[in-house]
């Protein structure tokens, strides 16, 4: 320790001390730090107290450039590459699977594979209906309780009618909700007059959601509308079938949205008009397409026109026996288009026997199902009976749209006359 009786001050005396102290440790341990680096925690430890800054230089006078000497741009230093920083150690250590992966198998489970298409054009699932058809989720129709894949039913809903209360039932997969724009109301009325816009749709988007699924049957509509016709309730009977989660006090549905639902008096016809209308421009899609080729061989022809004098079942058996095999023939079906008036009265049978598949495949008779003007495409001309094999989504689409309506149509007298006698 030096003499404290110094004429310096208490801070130059401490930092002297500090600077001792810090010296006299560095040359006694004993480790891997190096010598520099403690000489530059002394060097931060120095002040203007101690040590005078050195001073810099005086610039030296610019000698004035000549006319003839060449201006020359001062140079840039060169920047020195910088050094890459080592990573911390911290990041060395071992860390929990908690913090580096929070959720096990989440991209496993939500990664999207790939689909590759399969060499073989049989093996394609998708070009076939029937698969197609089954693969559909499983869902319970609500009035028969059976349990089946969507395709093979028709999904209903409720839609509000724009200038009333009243909830109309309607089949909302081949009839879309039809959008009504409301006028304005008038500056000059009243605004105690005026609904508020968000007490009038509140109701409609609460509902529009709503979907329920019943079977394909005429007859279960018809048998549908005479119960409602002879009901006298205070609530319609076909709000019964509806799920409990609809209904109150669970369900968005209140009592009085359930009284004011309305089910057509002509819910039959007017289904089977609606659905012959969705099939027909499926089938129309389907038959005049841009990519249709005779080699695709989605049209084949059966029977001409010229022999559809005799169209009989077993004329039509013996013609579809001498068609030439076609690649995955046995997910196709037999378009009846037109019968003459010598032809049996009585129905086809539903399926044909294949002898090149030696499987069964469906028969429409479009005269049954469809109208003249849903059949005047150019692919139906001067053809009595053809074997359509779908191979595309319009194609697959059109197939089990004439499905749905055959299912539909089954067992209807009015159709089928010798059914009722």
């Amino acid at each position: 320790m030096e003499c404290l009786y110094g004429r310096i001050s208490y801070a130059s005396w401490r930092l002297r001390q500090f600077r001792q102290l810090v010296h006299n440790s560095s040359t006694t341990i004993r480790g891997p730090i190096p010598l520099q680096h403690n000489h530059h925690r002394i060097r931060t430890l120095s002040t203007s107290t101690d040590e005078p800054e050195p001073h810099p230089e005086p610039p030296q006078p610019a000698q004035q450039p000549s006319d003839t000497a060449p201006k020359e741009t001062p140079a840039k230093p060169p920047r020195k590459p910088r050094a890459k920083k080592s990573p911390p150690p911290s990041s060395l250590l071992p860390k929990s699977p908690l913090l580096t992966d929070p959720k096990p198998g989440y991209e496993r489970l939500h990664k999207k594979k790939a689909r590759s298409k399969p060499s073989n054009p049989e093996d394609d699932l998708s070009t076939n209906p029937w698969a197609v058809a089954l693969a559909s989720p499983i869902r319970q129709c609500c009035l028969t309780g059976q349990r089946m894949p969507t395709e093979f039913m028709t999904g209903w809903g409720l839609e509000q009618h724009p200038e009333g209360k009243s909830l109309f039932i309607h089949p909302s997969e081949i009839l879309p909700p039809v959008t009504v724009s409301v006028p304005d109301p008038s500056p000059s009325s009243p605004s105690s007059s005026s609904p508020d816009p968000q007490q009038t749709t509140q109701p409609s988007q609460e509902i529009r959601h709503l979907r329920f699924r019943m079977v394909n049957r005429l007859t279960l509509l018809t048998t549908i509308t005479e119960s409602m016709r002879k009901s006298k309730r205070k609530f319609p009977a076909i709000v019964l079938t509806f799920p409990v989660r609809w209904r109150p006090p669970l369900g968005p549905m209140t009592e009085s949205m359930m009284a004011s639902c309305v089910w057509r008096q002509d819910m039959p016809q007017f289904v089977a008009r609606m659905m012959r209308r969705e099939v027909g421009q499926r089938l129309r899609r389907a038959a005049t397409q841009s990519n249709d080729s005779p080699t695709r061989q989605v049209w084949t022809p059966v029977l001409p026109l010229e022999d559809g004098g005799k169209l009989e079942e077993e004329a039509l058996v013996e013609a579809l026996a001498t068609l030439e095999p076609i690649a995955r023939m046995e997910t196709g079906a037999v378009l009846v288009l037109r019968r003459t008036a010598g032809s049996s009265p009585l129905p086809l049978s539903s399926f044909f026997h294949l002898p090149q598949t030696s499987s069964k495949v469906p028969v429409f008779d479009m005269t049954r199902l469809l109208a003249e003007e849903d059949l005047a495409c150019a692919k139906f001309q001067g053809q009595a009976a053809v074997f359509f094999r779908p191979d595309d989504r319009p194609t697959v689409n059109a197939m089990l749209g004439l499905w749905k309506l055959a299912g539909l149509l089954r067992d209807d007298p009015h159709l089928d006359p010798h059914l009722s006698s």
